[in-house]
């Protein structure tokens, strides 16, 4: 039986968002569940979410909209994994992003040396609205976890868990990320770019300005834009007698560059904007939300978790860098970091550094690791004396118990016995049962009991019905019964 989880609401909603898949014109319809959680990582550990579904996820004032993947037990990824489709990005300046990605593995996962991880992207308009990768066990990262590509979609605060305090303030990746670079006044003279500001708690990095170049005219560079939860903030354009365009806000477009000396570049964005004479247009690109959880996270020598900017266009007048993502990680028993985890500016004048935050997370240990008080057999004995943290035994039968009543109580009252206790055909030979323990956050145990049993002389019954009903008590063993017939 699935465990019912008390503290999520689940429906489905009336209303149904028509998406349009870029490569093939199609139309679809696109139905979401509704759930209610008090945080997105709750969330995550609650929901017994299927494979490739869509969510409204409701937290306390914001619903995200997700693209759901779920795999079941332990993951060994020896090639590239790409999560998403194009249509949960933007498609074009007014078509924002719609969803944010999420992947749950119900297991541990070890991405091998050599392997990406990403959400997928839009070349053009950038990536999800954030990409969030979920693993009850533990993570090994030996490749590359990768959200080089923020949203193009305004930016609401993002609650990623609720602190023993009741608040969201500490775990809060803020709708607006840092402040761009102040645009770049000239008048006969040269004036360098400036750089994006740097993010602040889990802020994204603000967008840089580009340089400008004025003989006997004016020039400006454009601003750059501020950061949002979903993206870092484009850069500006550059001017070259002339007027460099902002950075566009939301994560958009790059600012172009304007003028009519030797050359400036684009601004970084999504996408990049395009440049004048010998400049460079920008690259498209911003830095992304990311945001990872595991038992224990191990980055390793030879990986990288990354949500960088983009470069702006070089040329005369140098354009404005993107601004760095948010990475943000959490774990409850470790984390080691022997790698690289980047979430920095582009380059050009360089955008603001984002965020990068590891937090260890304090929650009671039998929702994490849940186990049993007592485990009892009506015939048989375990090899060993029961004890919750041991998780495998042996019985041996004699050839007539082909069954067998396994009752058991668990340590914590909130947790689930899923499966595996009641009445329990055991077949001759060697049988290996399992009970099944699924925590309140999800999070499963396994307790393992192998039984041995001699081949018996004799053929049972597997029950008896009269009109249809089981007799009550019925036990294979047991050859007399009494039954009250109706007049």
């Amino acid at each position: 039986m699935k465990p019912k989880i008390k503290n999520i609401i689940k429906g489905i909603i009336v209303s149904i968002l028509l998406v349009t898949l870029c490569v093939t014109n199609k139309v679809y319809a696109v139905d979401y569940i509704e759930e209610s959680s008090n945080s997105l990582i709750q969330w995550a550990m609650e929901t017994d979410a299927e494979n490739d579904t869509y969510y409204n996820i409701n937290v306390d004032d914001e619903t995200y909209a997700a693209h759901v993947y779920t795999f079941n037990g332990d993951q060994e990824w020896t090639s590239n994994k790409v999560f998403g489709l194009t249509s949960d990005c933007a498609s074009s300046p007014s078509a924002y992003a719609k969803h944010m990605v999420i992947v749950i593995v119900r297991g541990n996962l070890t991405i091998g040396s050599g392997v990406t991880v990403r959400p997928e992207y839009n070349t053009t308009y950038g990536g999800p609205k954030g990409f969030f990768l979920f693993v009850t066990g533990d993570l090994v990262n030996n490749g590359l976890i990768d959200q080089n590509h923020g949203a193009l979609t305004p930016g609401q605060n993002v609650y990623l868990w609720r602190g023993t305090d009741g608040n969201y303030e500490e775990f809060t990746v803020p709708a607006q990320g840092a402040q761009g670079g102040e645009r770049r006044i000239c008048h006969g003279s040269y004036t360098g770019g400036k750089v994006g500001y740097s993010g602040q708690g889990r802020q994204t990095g603000g967008g840089a300005a580009a340089g400008c170049w004025g003989v006997s005219a004016w020039a400006e560079s454009g601003d750059g834009a501020y950061g949002t939860s979903y993206s870092g903030g484009a850069g500006s354009g550059g001017g070259d007698k002339g007027y460099g365009a902002n950075g566009a806000a939301y994560g958009g477009r790059g600012g172009n560059a304007a003028g009519s000396g030797g050359g400036a570049g684009g601004g970084a964005g999504n996408p990049g904007g395009s440049r004048v004479g010998n400049g460079a247009v920008g690259q498209n690109g911003t830095g992304g939300l990311l945001i990872i959880y595991a038992n224990s996270i191990t980055n390793t020598s030879s990986a990288t978790i990354r949500a960088n900017g983009a470069s702006g266009g070089g040329g005369n007048q140098t354009a404005g860098g993107s601004g760095g993502g948010s990475i943000n990680m959490f774990y409850i028993d470790s984390y080691t970091n022997e790698g690289k985890v980047q979430a920095n500016g582009g380059g050009g004048y360089a955008g603001g550094a984002g965020t990068v935050n590891a937090d260890q997370l304090e929650i009671d240990n039998e929702y994490l690791h849940p186990t049993l008080k007592t485990l009892t057999l009506d015939i048989g004995e375990l090899n060993e004396a029961f004890d919750s943290n041991t998780y495998s035994y042996e019985v041996g039968l004699d050839s007539e118990d082909s069954y067998i009543n396994i009752s058991a109580e668990l340590t914590n009252s909130e947790n689930f016995i899923t499966s595996g206790t009641g009445l329990i055909g055991i077949p001759s030979g060697e049988y290996t049962h399992q009970i099944v323990i699924t925590s309140k956050y999800g999070i499963i145990s396994i307790y393992n009991i192998t039984f041995t049993r001699s081949e018996s002389n004799y053929q049972y019954l597997r029950g008896i019905k009269i009109d249809g009903v089981e007799i009550d008590d019925f036990n294979p063993t047991t050859l007399e019964y009494s039954v009250t017939l109706p007049d």
